[in-house]
C-alpha cells in the first residue's frame, strides 16, 4: 500500500506533506530547488526529505536526507 493508502486523514491530527519534484537532469534544477526551500522557509516549515524518486525507506543505494530549517 502506498502512504496515501495507508494514512487516514483527520484535520489537525495527521496530513500527507505537499510532494515537489524536481528533475535533477534539467539545467534550472538548481534553482528550483532553491525555490522550494524559499517556500518552506515562507511556511514556516519545520523541514524536508530529499529523495530519488524511487527510494524505498531505508534504501542504501539511494538513502533519504532529512533537512531541518532553524527557528521552523
Amino acid at each position: 500500500a502506498t502512504l496515501e493508502q495507508a494514512v487516514n486523514i483527520i484535520p489537525g491530527y495527521s496530513m500527507l506533506a505537499e510532494r515537489t519534484c524536481v528533475d535533477m537532469a534539467r539545467e534550472d534544477a538548481a534553482a528550483l530547488l532553491r525555490e522550494a526551500f524559499a517556500h518552506l522557509i515562507a511556511s514556516h516549515e519545520e523541514g524536508a526529505v530529499l529523495k530519488a524518486d524511487g527510494a524505498s525507506y531505508g534504501e542504501k543505494r539511494w538513502p533519504w536526507i532529512k533537512v531541518r530549517i532553524l527557528g521552523g
